[in-house]
This record gives C-alpha cells, sequence and structure tokens, in this order.
C-alpha cells in the first residue's frame, strides 16, 4: 500500500481530514490531517481490511479512509478474496492471525505472509463459517459490556496519587542496562530441545507482553540467568514489561533493553513501569523510537525520601494498597 513521501506530508489539524497509520497499524497521531487525495486508501467502514508491517511483524484492522506514513514496501494491505467479512468477522480472524505474526521478524517478507496457514470454524462444505464467526463476537462483546458495568460499580472510589513530593531522575542514572543476547525466531524454533524446564522466547510485539513460546535453547543463550526483577522495553512499541525469570530474546538489531536495579521488587518494578510507559507515550512514537540512548537520556518523576532519593518503600507500600482494592473490587464484583 503505497505511502506519502517526506515532501508531502502535513501534520495541521483539520476537522475532514483522515488519520495517519504508522507501521504499528496504527493511528499515528489522535488528530485528523489533509493531503493529496492520491495518498488516500479508502476503507468502508462495514468491509475492513488488515494491514501487515513486515519491518516490525506487526498486523492490525483497519475499518477507516486513511494515509499510510512512509514511501516504502514495509506496509501490506491483506484483502479478503471471494468475500467481504464485517467488522466482527475481521476482527476473529485476526485474533486468530495475531499469533501467527508473533514469531515474524525484521526480514519477513510478504511472501512469508502469504504462505501462513490457520485454522478458522468452518460450514458443513467447507467454507469459512462467518455467521459463527459473528455470533461469537458478539457475545465476547456482551460478557465484556456486563464485566465492566460490574467493575464500574464496585469501583466506588479512586486512588489519587499525591506528587508534590516527587523528583525528576535520568534513566540511566536510575537503573543498570542488562547485556543480552539474541537469536532469530527460526534458529529457536530449529534449535528447541524437550525438556522438563522451558524459558519465555521474548519478541518485540505489544501482544502476550511479548512472549512468542516457550523453549529449552541451553542455558548459553540465556538471559538474566540469575532471574532477577527486571523491566524490558521494545524501541518500536515503546512499552516497559515485568520480567523476573530467564529468557530467550527474539533477535531484532537492538530492540529490546532489559534494566534492572537492585532496589527493584515485584511491586517496585511495576510502579516504576507504570510511570515508563506514561512518560514514553508522551515523548516516543514510531518514527521517534525509545532507543537505548533516548532511554538512558530519558527523565521520569518518582516519589522522593527527605533525602532526594527515589522511596521505593513508598512505591512498594502504594502498590501493595492498590492490589488490596483490586482484591476488595474482584469480590465485590463476584458477588454481584
Amino acid at each position: 500500500m503505497k505511502g506519502y513521501p517526506k515532501k508531502a506530508e502535513s501534520y495541521d489539524e483539520v476537522d475532514n481530514g483522515y488519520h495517519i497509520y504508522g507501521q504499528n497499524i496504527g493511528r499515528q497521531y489522535p488528530y485528523k490531517v489533509l493531503m493529496d487525495e492520491q495518498y488516500l486508501h479508502k476503507v468502508e467502514p462495514d468491509k475492513p481490511i488488515l494491514a501487515y508491517a513486515s519491518s516490525v511483524g506487526e498486523i492490525g484492522l483497519i475499518n477507516e479512509n486513511f494515509y499510510r506514513s512512509g514511501d516504502n514496501g514495509a506496509f501490506q494491505g491483506l484483502f479478503p478474496i471471494g468475500y467481504h467479512p464485517n467488522l466482527l468477522q475481521m476482527q476473529f480472524v485476526l485474533a486468530i492471525l495475531k499469533k501467527e505474526f508473533e514469531t515474524f521478524r525484521y526480514d519477513t517478507s510478504m511472501q512469508n505472509t502469504m504462505d501462513i496457514t490457520f485454522k478458522l470454524p468452518a460450514t458443513a462444505d467447507g467454507q469459512p463459517d462467518w455467521a459463527y464467526m459473528e455470533t461469537y463476537m458478539k457475545r465476547i462483546i456482551k460478557e465484556t459490556k456486563k464485566s465492566l458495568e460490574n467493575l464500574k460499580r464496585a469501583d466506588d472510589t479512586k486512588q489519587q496519587i499525591d506528587v508534590h513530593d516527587w523528583g525528576e531522575f535520568r534513566v540511566g542514572d536510575l537503573l543498570q542496562m542488562q547485556n543480552q543476547i539474541e537469536l532469530s525466531p527460526i534458529d529457536a524454533f530449529n534449535n528447541n530441545k524437550p525438556n522438563d524446564i522451558t524459558y519465555p522466547f521474548y519478541g518485540q510485539s505489544s501482544e502476550n507482553n511479548g512472549i512468542i513460546d516457550y523453549y529449552w535453547l541451553g542455558e548459553s543463550l540465556l538471559n538474566n540467568k540469575q532471574a532477577a526483577h527486571c523491566i524490558m522495553i521494545h524501541s518500536n512499541t515503546h512499552l516497559a514489561y515485568y520480567v523476573n525469570t530467564p529468557f530467550y530474546l527474539k533477535d531484532g538489531h537492538g530492540a529490546t533493553t532489559i534494566f534492572t536495579n537492585n532496589h527493584l521488587t515485584e511491586l517496585t518494578t511495576y510502579y516504576v513501569i507504570s510511570v515508563l510507559n506514561r512518560t514514553m507515550s508522551e515523548k516516543f512514537d514510531y518514527d521517534m523510537k525509545a532507543t537505548k540512548e533516548k532511554l538512558k537520556d530519558l527523565i521520569i518523576k518518582l516519589p522522593i525520601t527527605k533525602t532526594d532519593e527515589p522511596d521505593w518503600q513508598y512505591m512498594e507500600n502504594y502498590m501493595k494498597n492498590i492490589i488490596s482494592t483490586m482484591q476488595n473490587n474482584l469480590t465485590l464484583f463476584q458477588a454481584a
């Protein structure tokens, strides 16, 4: 799908424009813009398409007219043959395909995509059972809405964070960067050996916290062998995840960064991750990646002690209170 060249781009917000989609197959900006119509891809809302970016191995759904950033062949559209699934049906297909795409990496080509074999519900004559898929998705949506309504009734109080006594910290001064070992998904799959113990194989996807599968590839290829409390950040998605086990890591030309700190516990790690994710969402996007150097220079705010050090005990206690509140809400939800 053709993208617009650098010279044609426009970032002036307009009400009658269209969104720009990047290689994460998501809106790059919350507002709409207008560019030359030759760069506009037209999609009917009730006839969505799937799009795939080979550079990051991401697949997603688009159900609106849009511009595609970047003027290269890395962004491809996937259009159904012989049938136009509606939004619910396409969401079902997308959920199935996402699992297949988790094993893809930066050098994946369109041919790899076309070779995917996957399973769908079928009718008696062997055709995709679109009616079943639509009914299934409607039931999922109905159950989700009901759960959210129950949780909303249970959550009659909100936690407030007092940021008055917070200080600024450079991530590179606060956290230590771990050395890491990377390997290709093909090598991981081919060298996986039967074993009672397996470890997660992480990629750069935002799905399933980045876990592609669980393998045993020997100890020499393991990262985080001491099972320290770690923060994993992917440069393309600029999202942070909690890791506390040894793991294998998909190659990505250094696209993944691992941080740790002797003060990190499970709860304080989650606290820092919440701050990091909020800060990164305001600083980075696909064009401005969260590279190792940029992450080290990133400034975040944390609670501080009277000596201006990070107040790790406060963070620990705060997370304990959050968990206690969630458990109480869950009890109310189960009783509703």
